[in-house]
């Protein structure tokens, strides 16, 4: 199939497929839904991000990270409450080559993601077995000035885990299904000035 055919041309390239003896059938049947999702997933796949803060999010090359556990944080008047229930710190922020790498207080290591930018998130991906642990970062929620030029301090941000592979073909849907389960928090980079 040529690039920017479409559908038709999808279509045209299931039909010439020649038939398959039963035993390869499945692998088949799995190459034609892998094709099939990926051209739906490239008419529909927005360009790089066009909100400056994003691009002021990649150049930071590093962010730290700060969630809460969705829902009220218990009030208890004896008890010291932390700060965030989960500390991140996603560093070597590649835009080239979407990706980077993830220290967080959830495992041990430095873990590497993928970079997923869309017009209005970014995404950092990181493959656990079947699932994925996906940290989003929205807009800018706190702006300061730096030499004539406004730059963005604090981004919110959502930290999720869940089995939904098709994050990687089109992160900002499988981040709108979310359940009400997610970490929520902010990202800052780690150098402003």
């Amino acid at each position: 199939m040529e690039p920017g055919q479409g559908i038709a041309g999808l279509i045209a390239a299931i039909a010439a497929i020649p038939p398959v003896p039963p035993a390869r059938r499945r692998t088949r049947l799995a190459k034609i839904a892998l094709l099939a999702a990926l051209a739906i997933a490239s008419a529909g796949t927005p360009a790089a991000p066009s909100l400056p803060e994003h691009t002021q999010l990649i150049d930071a090359r590093d962010l730290i990270c700060h969630f809460r556990k969705t829902g009220a944080a218990p009030k208890l008047f004896w008890r010291w409450e932390p700060e965030s229930d989960l500390m991140m710190v996603i560093e070597d922020i590649d835009g080239e080559a979407n990706t980077a790498r993830a220290v967080s207080t959830r495992s041990v290591g430095r873990k590497a993601l993928s970079v997923h930018q869309t017009r209005t998130r970014v995404h950092f991906v990181q493959q656990v077995e079947r699932s994925v642990v996906v940290t989003t970062v929205e807009g800018c929620e706190s702006w300061r000035w730096r030499g004539g030029e406004r730059v963005c301090q604090r981004y919110r941000a959502l930290n999720a885990w869940h089995f939904d592979q098709s994050v990687r073909i089109d992160p900002d849907r499988t981040f709108l299904r979310l359940p009400g389960t997610s970490y929520h928090g902010h990202c800052e980079p780690w150098k402003i000035d």
